[in-house]
């Protein structure tokens, strides 16, 4: 799946490239929240004195450190605020990078649909639903933005962060840490059950959503013989039916999703 959309991501590199970076920056700043609070608690409230030398004793870091508790707590708290508004700037800007990359993926990849499906046979186009088709190309090719926006990005941007999270836990406390991994395969085990799970909902989904669209489309085509044979009512009843089933595997999938 992921080699189909290559050359969609090829296309877009330097915004991706881009909206790689910003993951790297996002994960700074969420590795930086604890560290005001840690000097709250430890040099404001706890009293302690800050290591001669080293990274933490000298330079600018020492110095602030060094500074009266009152005063210390006002950088502080000004380095949350700072912190925070960082993150959500950037993270803001980060969706707004991701949402214009995946549009225009989603764009590609409509443009390359449609004019596939002009090239096809009138066998296979007599074969085929013609709001299944319509489905594929309004609905299924928004499948690229959600790769990129809910699965390559979010899992790089947790590897990242966990790795900083080790690389500053690791040295504090060492058993700690691993016992903190101990239940990272448990999530693994999790995650992959639920994965699976999802995406046969989200198929069943696709597939009552597409037989909504097919009937709509023939309805509305067949509008004349219809009335003219006034089938009004068994239409509806045929479309509600369709439109139940496509809730009933929508709530299922939402529900699911939930649980994840």
């Amino acid at each position: 799946m992921i080699t189909k959309f290559l050359p969609y991501l090829k296309a877009h590199r330097r915004q991706v490239a881009w909206a790689l970076a910003q993951v790297f920056l996002v994960a700074g700043f969420e590795l930086l929240k604890p560290w005001p609070l840690q000097i709250v608690i430890d040099y404001v409230l706890g009293g302690r004195t800050p290591p001669a030398g080293g990274l933490i004793g000298g330079g600018p870091i020492g110095a602030v450190l060094s500074l009266p508790a009152g005063m210390l707590l006002v950088v502080a708290c000004i380095g949350i605020v700072v912190i925070h508004l960082g993150a959500g700037a950037l993270t803001l800007w980060h969706n707004y990078t991701t949402i214009r990359v995946g549009q225009s993926m989603v764009n590609d990849l409509r443009g390359d649909l449609y004019a596939h499906l002009q090239r096809l046979s009138l066998a296979y186009h007599g074969r085929q639903r013609v709001g299944d088709l319509l489905y594929r190309i309004t609905a299924d090719s928004f499948a690229v933005q959600t790769m990129i926006m809910n699965g390559v990005l979010p899992i790089l941007s947790a590897v990242i962060l966990l790795g900083g999270m080790l690389i500053i836990l690791f040295p504090m406390d060492p058993l700690l840490t691993v016992l903190a991994l101990t239940i990272v395969p448990v999530l693994f085990v999790l995650i992959a059950g639920f994965n699976r799970k999802i995406v046969e909902v989200a198929t069943e989904v696709r597939d009552k959503d597409s037989r909504v669209y097919s009937l709509v489309q023939w309805g509305m085509a067949a509008i004349k013989v219809v009335q003219a044979f006034t089938k009004e009512e068994e239409e509806h009843r045929r479309f509600m039916g369709a439109s139940r089933d496509s809730l009933r595997a929508t709530l299922r999938l939402y529900n699911w999703q939930t649980l994840y």
